[in-house]
């Protein structure tokens, strides 16, 4: 009897070593299954990340419009009558290349999906993206880059003027698209204090909307004096922080929706009338 006694104790501390290891392996098993599923997760919000980011670039791509190049005069042209301002001034010739540029103003949906926030005052996936400064550009741009594997760029001050007044397409109206600016810009009298989505109001000779108003636009070139020299390919370059912002906004009177007119701010300012559209090289 007493073998017998021994034996079932050896049975049951046999049984409980067994069961041991069956829930060590059991939870090894359920631990290893967490991290595949874990794994497996993260795979799919990559994939639908990537996604999102490629039909991203494909709707910047496609919303490019092939500016051909030619020369045109730019500043205080005579269809700008007594707006002109000093710094419009001299008149003067300037030769370009062929550019790409954005057909609209860069959205808060395309912003999104490459820098992962949004940090406009005015929301809504179709408005322009604003509150954005050059340097915040800079950076947004610098991941398309290197996202799409293409070259995207802000204008030269030169560009945007010469796609604002039509290209080689002009028709040498005082405001982009128009002599008169409600039918092609939103601005103080009819903007209601805020930005709108972006193609509601009627292109240019190239199709481009809201070059006049709804906001500001960011160019590449530092703010400076216009020389006479006729001029190819220009960009101005210096060492002080000025940028060139350009075609007014959603608070803008008249005088500042013109095609010729110019302004500028410090490369960190960053407000809600503030935004920019890119240009594509090929």
């Amino acid at each position: 009897m007493k073998r017998n006694l021994v034996l079932v104790v050896t049975l049951l501390a046999f049984m409980a070593f067994s069961g041991d290891i069956y829930a060590q392996k059991s939870k090894k098993k359920s631990a290893k299954t967490q991290k595949t599923e874990q794994k497996s997760n993260i795979k799919k919000k990559k994939s639908k990340s990537s996604g999102v980011e490629k039909d991203i670039v494909t709707k910047i791509v496609n919303n490019m419009v092939l500016v051909k190049g030619g020369s045109f005069q730019m500043g205080a042209t005579a269809e700008q009558g007594k707006d002109i301002y000093e710094d419009e001034r001299p008149k003067h010739s300037v030769k370009l290349s062929d550019f790409h540029i954005g057909k609209f103003e860069l959205t808060q949906a395309e912003w999104q999906a490459v820098m992962g926030d949004n940090p406009s005052y005015f929301k809504g996936n179709n408005l322009p993206v604003e509150n954005v400064s050059w340097n915040d550009v800079q950076r947004f741009i610098k991941k398309l880059n290197q996202m799409s594997g293409k070259k995207f760029r802000l204008p030269t001050e030169a560009e945007w003027e010469y796609a604002a007044r039509g290209g080689a397409k002009t028709k040498n109206y005082k405001y982009c698209g128009a002599n008169s600016y409600n039918s092609i810009a939103w601005h103080k009298d009819n903007a209601a204090k805020k930005t709108h989505a972006v193609g509601q109001k009627k292109g240019n000779e190239l199709g481009l909307c809201d070059m006049s108003g709804n906001v500001y636009e960011w160019c590449a070139d530092s703010y400076g004096s216009y020389s006479s020299k006729s001029q190819t390919n220009p960009k101005m370059v210096r060492s002080d922080n000025f940028k060139v912002t350009r075609g007014g906004s959603f608070l803008s009177m008249n005088k500042f929706l013109r095609t010729s007119f110019r302004s500028k701010e410090t490369a960190t300012t960053a407000n809600p009338n503030l935004g920019f559209r890119l240009v594509m090289e090929r």
